[in-house]
């Protein structure tokens, strides 16, 4: 978790090479990331992919260019055997909030947010398509996730941004895991994102961690849940040192 690791927000420990990307790498995957920003080397972040590209900000609406990126790439990973493992970061809900073209946006902030919401959402379905039109939906695992929500103004506060509080508005994020030839079904367990990479560690058959804060989720799509554990959540930055643990 951020208490072992982090420091400060400018000084993360290094992983080393234990860290999805790096262990699919080492499986035989190639390994491609599209990152929203700039300074995720500083943050130990790109390492373990084979080719990774940082552009774009979160001051601007950009899910359009993540998409084009990825698209170039998983045409061109389609003549290549080996599995591949493509990493699309989109940032558009986010503060500050803008105008789109394809959804108008509501009444106030929530309506703003909720636009960006559906602009983001329209352009993962576009990758989605393309996985179809290429005929990989039977081969390929999804997993769509969120870092977190927002705070709009819920508990008093002005609202807008991210981050200075654990109520479930920050840290109740939408996780979806698609595997091929799984029924759809809902967990209502508390789970976490320190989880995922150990879920798809295990569903590809990869090295797992050696010492990972989460556990794999794959038995809840086996009809075979793991027992239930209790979540923990994070943050430290302006000042802060927050914690909170779900059961």
């Amino acid at each position: 978790f951020l208490g072992r690791c982090l420091r400060c927000r400018a000084r993360l420990l290094s992983p080393g090479k234990a860290t999805l990307p790096h262990r699919l790498k080492a499986a035989g995957y190639q390994t491609y990331g599209r990152f929203v920003g700039k300074s995720w080397k500083r943050y130990h972040a790109v390492g373990g992919f084979v080719r990774q590209h940082q552009a774009s900000s979160v001051q601007s609406l950009h899910a359009h260019q993540v998409v084009a990126d990825v698209r170039r790439w998983l045409r061109a990973l389609q003549a290549k055997p080996e599995p591949f493992f493509l990493m699309g970061h989109f940032a558009d809900p986010h503060a500050p909030y803008k105008p789109n073209d394809l959804f108008e946006a509501g009444e106030g902030m929530r309506g703003a947010y909720a636009a960006e919401v559906r602009y983001t959402d329209h352009h993962v379905g576009r990758l989605l398509h393309d996985l179809k039109r290429f005929g990989r939906m039977d081969d390929t695992i999804v997993a769509v996730f969120a870092d977190h929500g927002e705070n709009l103004g819920e508990h008093g506060d002005a609202g807008g941004h991210h981050g200075v509080s654990l109520f479930d508005e920050v840290i109740r994020v939408p996780l979806f895991i698609y595997v091929p030839g799984v029924a759809p079904r809902t967990v209502s367990d508390p789970v976490s994102l320190v989880d995922l990479a150990p879920t798809l560690l295990e569903l590809t058959g990869a090295s797992p961690l050696p010492d990972p804060d989460g556990r794999s989720l794959a038995g809840y799509l086996f009809d075979a849940p793991p027992p239930p554990a209790p979540t923990v959540s994070e943050f430290y930055n302006f000042g802060h040192r927050l914690r909170a643990v779900v059961h």
